[in-house]
């Protein structure tokens, strides 16, 4: 998503929504459980 970001690519609802949950998955398996509930309640 950060390259296509990064060249102004479009990208659909459900690609945000992969990348948030992504986000959200790579968080709570670092520990970072607020970070994680942050992007959770986007």
């Amino acid at each position: 998503m950060r390259g296509r970001w990064a060249r102004n690519e479009p990208f659909s609802t459900d690609d945000t929504y992969r990348a948030l949950d992504s986000a959200y998955c790579l968080l709570g398996s670092l520990g970072a459980a607020e970070e994680a509930e942050v992007v959770d309640r986007g």
